[in-house]
Protein backbone atom coordinates (compact mmCIF):
# COMPACT_ATOMS: atom_id res chain seq x y z
CA UNK A 1 0.00 0.00 0.00
CA UNK A 2 0.98 2.98 -0.58
CA UNK A 3 2.05 5.83 2.25
CA UNK A 4 3.38 9.24 1.78
CA UNK A 5 3.63 11.91 -0.93
CA UNK A 6 2.74 9.45 -3.87
CA UNK A 7 -0.42 8.60 -1.86
CA UNK A 8 -1.71 12.26 -0.91
CA UNK A 9 -1.42 13.27 -4.68
CA UNK A 10 -3.56 9.84 -5.65
CA UNK A 11 -6.15 10.45 -2.89
CA UNK A 12 -6.20 14.73 -3.48
CA UNK A 13 -6.14 13.97 -7.52
CA UNK A 14 -8.65 11.69 -7.36
CA UNK A 15 -10.93 14.07 -4.73
CA UNK A 16 -10.44 16.72 -7.25
CA UNK A 17 -11.93 14.88 -10.50
CA UNK A 18 -14.83 13.46 -8.41
CA UNK A 19 -16.32 17.05 -6.92
CA UNK A 20 -15.17 18.37 -10.25
CA UNK A 21 -16.06 16.46 -13.10
CA UNK A 22 -18.38 13.60 -10.67
CA UNK A 23 -15.92 10.64 -11.82
CA UNK A 24 -16.03 7.85 -10.61
CA UNK A 25 -11.90 6.83 -9.55
CA UNK A 26 -11.72 3.23 -8.98
CA UNK A 27 -8.49 1.30 -7.51
CA UNK A 28 -8.62 -2.17 -10.15
CA UNK A 29 -6.54 -5.15 -9.05
CA UNK A 30 -5.68 -7.88 -11.34
CA UNK A 31 -5.00 -11.27 -9.83
CA UNK A 32 -1.90 -12.41 -11.04
CA UNK A 33 -0.82 -9.54 -13.08
CA UNK A 34 0.72 -6.32 -10.92
CA UNK A 35 1.47 -2.95 -12.43
CA UNK A 36 -2.01 -1.80 -13.85
CA UNK A 37 -2.62 1.91 -13.87
CA UNK A 38 -3.52 2.93 -9.91
CA UNK A 39 -6.90 4.60 -10.98
CA UNK A 40 -9.29 3.94 -13.73
CA UNK A 41 -11.48 7.48 -14.08
CA UNK A 42 -14.88 6.81 -15.60
CA UNK A 43 -16.89 10.09 -16.39
CA UNK A 44 -20.72 10.52 -18.13
CA UNK A 45 -18.45 11.82 -21.20
CA UNK A 46 -14.63 9.33 -20.53
CA UNK A 47 -12.83 6.58 -19.02
CA UNK A 48 -9.03 6.50 -18.92
CA UNK A 49 -6.43 5.62 -16.79
CA UNK A 50 -3.95 7.43 -13.88
CA UNK A 51 -0.92 5.89 -12.87
CA UNK A 52 0.74 8.21 -9.88
CA UNK A 53 4.20 8.71 -9.03
CA UNK A 54 6.11 10.70 -6.58
CA UNK A 55 8.62 13.28 -8.38
CA UNK A 56 11.43 11.01 -8.35
CA UNK A 57 9.42 7.69 -8.88
CA UNK A 58 9.54 5.55 -11.69
CA UNK A 59 7.70 3.14 -14.02
CA UNK A 60 8.08 -0.64 -13.76
CA UNK A 61 8.52 -2.68 -16.97
CA UNK A 62 5.36 -3.96 -15.81
CA UNK A 63 3.58 -0.68 -15.70
CA UNK A 64 5.59 0.57 -18.99
CA UNK A 65 4.26 -2.71 -20.73
CA UNK A 66 0.25 -1.57 -19.05
CA UNK A 67 0.65 1.86 -20.65
CA UNK A 68 1.47 0.53 -23.74
CA UNK A 69 -1.30 -2.28 -23.82
CA UNK A 70 -4.06 0.22 -22.70
CA UNK A 71 -2.64 3.16 -25.44
CA UNK A 72 -2.52 0.05 -28.23
CA UNK A 73 -6.30 -0.09 -27.40
CA UNK A 74 -6.61 3.32 -27.93
CA UNK A 75 -7.27 4.14 -24.10
CA UNK A 76 -5.87 7.77 -22.45
CA UNK A 77 -2.95 6.39 -19.87
CA UNK A 78 -2.00 9.53 -17.64
CA UNK A 79 1.59 9.63 -15.91
CA UNK A 80 1.05 12.05 -13.23
CA UNK A 81 3.82 13.15 -10.13
CA UNK A 82 2.78 16.69 -10.32
CA UNK A 83 -1.28 18.03 -8.95
CA UNK A 84 -1.29 21.01 -11.10
CA UNK A 85 0.62 19.53 -14.15
CA UNK A 86 -1.95 16.54 -13.97
CA UNK A 87 -4.88 18.79 -13.64
CA UNK A 88 -3.74 20.96 -16.31
CA UNK A 89 -3.24 17.87 -18.82
CA UNK A 90 -6.34 16.26 -18.14
CA UNK A 91 -8.67 19.17 -18.27
CA UNK A 92 -6.72 20.17 -21.32
CA UNK A 93 -7.59 16.46 -22.82
CA UNK A 94 -10.96 16.47 -21.49
CA UNK A 95 -11.47 19.58 -23.59
CA UNK A 96 -10.13 18.38 -26.73
CA UNK A 97 -12.40 15.00 -26.16
CA UNK A 98 -15.82 17.31 -25.87
CA UNK A 99 -15.05 18.70 -29.37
Amino acid sequence: MKTGPEKFLEDTFCDYLSELHGALCLKLRIDGSNGFPDRSIITPECIFFIEFKSPRGRLSPRQKEWIRVLRDMRFTVFVISDFHDGAEAVEEWMREEEE
